[in-house]
């Protein structure tokens, strides 16, 4: 790493690629000419203004050249965990306006004697019915709609918000009364942003569609603002990319008014480094293991990329297509805590960037004591700098941290400082048997690419903990999340809404469903896939679907996968479903330049 504070100007002829990616506690900064690496920096977060870091950092690159700016970002994450957003207004169908509250009536913990529900994104009195309605079959229900009359009479309500959700029953397959009542909304308020559930998300659960969207518009403003920021900051707009959950760069007007696709913007980077370094490493399945300063990611790769649309942020489903990643809340600046019950416990809560752990020396200043996964390992003498030296710990702190936990505890600080990191060596171990075993995948044949600030130091242990036999620790660890932006592709899916049961399988149906994807564009490779599921059931599969797919390929297809995530194969008499095409277009890497 260079402690210069710019990297050295590159030719003119040479398009230079800032890929950035923003930390609870730093902020990552790779650096790359063309397609070679040049250098890699590390900057402390601000969490009230992360812009703050993420301008530091383009500002370093000086270059006369062309500049490609790439960014991962948390700060859609951040706004739904926290619930700093937008004041949404939503319109759904009469009769559907508690959806978001009623939910699946799922228990997410079962033992729990009083359950709690995550908190919905949008005021119960921000709801309205709308009365136009389309049955399954796309058949009108009722009166003919007046769309500039019902806007009319909410007009006072709808020019309050922020910003404005619209999920219709049966939209995903009869988009046409959401597309009317946008472009009537549009004409009436054309400075509020609106979030459609037929352009968001082509899925039939009416729930997770609603979710999705009304997420959506709760983050609009604040990611677009933010984003509206750094471009105007750094003069740059048509070449300002944002990381997306799918693990591909999306051009920061799309991501404006398309936020939702950026709640694992981060992490997505650190999986795309990761299987890119296990790959090279001849690993097969590979466990990445990303360890920051708040959280870890954990997240599974086997051959190739697994994109899901069946996902959960913080207990709200969101419809999107995204990368299978899990955060736990165990980080290097997790807080070390004893409950009511006298049993130690390692986060969610963290340190952050301010004050950060004991050891950074800020908590002495303000006077409290909150010892950390980092103050452990610090007390241990596992380490005594960051940065390649450029940041002393302080251990004195460290240690007194600690031992505020371990009176409470009745322990020396050293075994205390022991539990603390095989506690948060556990959260993580669950987290990541979780993961694999839910894509099929046994922990023990799987190795571990550990990066991160903090990865390399509890990878070891955690692969004794699962039986792992090998662990990789890749070049540039601490930014390899930002390592991975700077090499990502654009990508743009795009997926819709089907029905066809097994039964009308026939080379016809099957090359005319093809035909409602999207056609080849120059500089862009096309993948296709079929979302494929027993016949009235709920969960589906995607399968590959191309010019070879044929309804018995299909139905094998489906079988293994099947079988490789549920441990069954279902009889053969059960008949199956397709239920919506996904098409994801890969545009040649700096096909923009």
């Amino acid at each position: 790493m260079q402690d210069t504070d710019q990297c050295a100007p590159s030719s003119p002829r040479e398009v230079v690629t800032i890929a950035v990616d923003s930390g609870g506690t730093f902020t990552d900064c790779v650096v790359r000419v063309g397609n070679r690496y040049v250098e890699h920096f590390k900057i402390p977060s601000t969490p009230t203004a992360p812009e703050k870091a993420v301008l530091e950092a383009f500002e370093r690159v000086n270059s006369d050249g062309k500049i490609q700016y790439r960014h991962g970002t948390t700060v859609g994450t951040n706004g739904l965990l926290e619930r700093r957003g937008a004041r949404v207004v939503f319109i759904t169908t009469s009769g559907f306006e508690d959806v978001l509250y009623l939910r699946r009536q799922n228990r997410p913990d079962l033992y729990a004697l009083e359950p709690m529900l995550p908190t919905t994104v949008v005021a119960r009195s921000d709801i309205i019915g709308c009365p136009y309605r389309i049955d399954a079959s796309g058949s009108r229900l009722g009166e003919a709609p007046d769309w500039a009359a019902f806007v009319d009479g909410h007009a006072e309500h709808l020019s309050a918000a922020d910003a404005i959700a619209i999920t219709l029953l049966h939209a995903s397959h009869y988009p046409q009364d959401e597309d009317a009542l946008t472009q009537v909304i549009t004409q009436r308020f054309p400075h509020i942003p609106i979030s459609v559930s037929s352009r968001l998300s082509a899925i039939q659960r009416e729930y997770e569609r609603t979710s999705t969207t009304t997420i959506n518009a709760f983050l609009q403003p604040l990611v677009s603002g933010y984003l509206t920021k750094l471009a105007t900051s750094v003069g740059v707009e048509s070449d300002l990319f944002v990381m997306s959950s799918m693990g591909g760069l999306m051009p920061a007007e799309d991501i404006r008014d398309n936020p939702i696709h950026t709640v694992l913007s981060g992490p997505a980077g650190g999986y795309l480094g990761a299987s890119g370094a296990g790959i090279r490493c001849g690993a097969r399945s590979i466990l990445s293991l990303d360890m920051g300063g708040t959280s870890t990611d954990v997240s599974v790769f086997s051959h190739e990329h697994h994109i899901e649309s069946d996902n959960t942020v913080e207990g709200l489903p969101i419809a999107v297509p995204m990368l299978p990643i899990t955060t736990v809340g165990a980080g290097g600046g997790s807080i070390a805590y004893v409950d009511k019950g006298g049993i130690l416990r390692v986060g969610p809560q963290s340190a952050g960037a301010e004050p950060g752990p004991a050891c950074y020396g800020n908590q002495r200043e303000i006077g409290v004591w909150h010892p950390t996964v980092t103050d452990a390992h610090v007390v241990l003498g596992h380490i005594t700098h960051l940065l390649g030296g450029a940041f002393s710990l302080k251990v004195e702190d460290a240690r007194l941290a600690i031992e505020s936990l371990s009176k409470q505890l009745d322990t020396t600080v050293e075994e205390t400082a022991r539990a603390i990191i095989k506690t948060c060596n556990a959260t993580m171990a669950r987290a990541c048997r979780r993961v694999s075993l839910e894509q099929g995948l046994d922990p023990r044949e799987l190795s571990i690419v550990a990066f991160g600030g903090a990865g390399g130091l509890h990878a070891c242990e955690l692969a004794e903990e699962l039986g792992s036999k090998e662990v990789i620790f890749p070049a540039r660890a601490g930014v390899l999340s930002a390592d991975g932006i700077s090499q990502a592709p654009r990508t743009e899916i795009t997926e819709h809404a089907c029905f066809l049961a097994e039964r009308d399988w026939n080379p016809h149906t099957l090359s005319s469903l093809r035909a409602r994807l999207q056609q080849t564009k120059s500089m862009a490779k096309l993948t296709h896939w079929v979302a494929c599921r027993l016949e009235n059931q709920e969960r589906s599969l995607m399968l590959p679907f191309d010019d070879k797919s044929t309804p018995k390929r299909l139905r094998a297809s489906f079988l293994v996968q099947f079988e490789k995530k549920y441990g069954y194969t279902p009889h053969e008499s059960q008949p199956l479903e397709l239920i919506a095409l996904r098409e994801l277009k890969t545009i040649e890497e700096r096909a923009s330049i």
